[in-house]
């Protein structure tokens, strides 16, 4: 889709993961699901955020040699957000972000 050229992205499909990654268990099964996904079909994952633990999905990738399908963008501004999201196949949130709006 024209959306994930916007930011340089591949015509796979695509995952989403929406930080921010400031819960360690969670990046940790965030990397150990994509890694899952990746055995039966080809993707890529776009980590939309900043946090401390966004290096532990990168690293799990990396120990599988297959972190040339993880791609890291730190913030976009809204309207190239908004079209990222639409055009990803599955998108998942940050139990954070959740959180963020509950209030």
């Amino acid at each position: 889709m024209r959306a994930r050229a916007l930011v340089g992205l591949a015509e796979l499909p695509t995952i989403v993961a929406v930080g921010p990654f400031s819960d360690l268990g969670h990046a940790e099964q965030l990397g150990a699901a994509f890694i899952a996904v990746l055995r039966s079909c080809t993707t890529q994952l776009v980590l939309l955020g900043t946090g401390a633990h966004r290096g532990a999905v990168v690293r799990q990738a990396a120990d599988c040699s297959v972190q040339s399908r993880v791609h890291l963008v730190a913030d976009l501004v809204e309207h190239r957000r908004s079209m990222l999201l639409a055009a990803a196949d599955v998108v998942v949130p940050s139990p954070a972000s959740g959180n963020r709006h509950a209030a």
